[in-house]
């Protein structure tokens, strides 16, 4: 498991390196963790997951033939294996706490990756009823 120190220090090298889809696994480590208490860690991992969005992914199928019945239960936490998902629940777990307007508009892109379009329309009123608020064309 990551610490906030080793975290910090995975990011920062990935990001130099232009590495986002390695720094992108850190990210959904630390989401899947519950790690979110450093602001360092947090701001190095939401600027990786936004650049990650921008890189196109090949699609690759992967085939597994296995001898058992998968469990029909999702925790939609640790039973995600949808890259996609998983970046846009990582996102959106990193934007929680939206202050401003390029957050919050992170906080509605992670939600539209992650399909959570119920949560999208909530954010979308918090913006209409807060002046202060707008969505960054830039991010969505």
């Amino acid at each position: 498991f990551l610490d906030r120190f080793s975290a910090n220090l995975l990011l920062n090298a990935f990001l130099l390196e232009k590495k986002y889809k390695k720094a992108a696994q850190v990210c959904i480590d630390l989401m899947l963790q519950d790690e979110s208490d450093d602001q360092l860690t947090g701001a190095l991992a939401t600027d990786e997951d936004f650049k990650s969005t921008q890189i196109e992914e090949e699609d690759e199928d992967i085939v597994l033939k296995v001898n058992f019945v998968r469990n029909h239960t999702n925790d939609d936490h640790f039973d995600l294996i949808d890259k996609r998902k998983l970046l846009g629940k990582t996102i959106a777990y990193l934007s929680r706490d939206a202050n401003d307007s390029s957050i919050i508009s992170l906080q509605i892109l992670g939600n539209i990756l992650y399909k959570k379009f119920g949560r999208v329309c909530d954010i979308l009123q918090i913006i209409l009823n807060n002046d202060q608020l707008q969505v960054d064309e830039t991010i969505v």
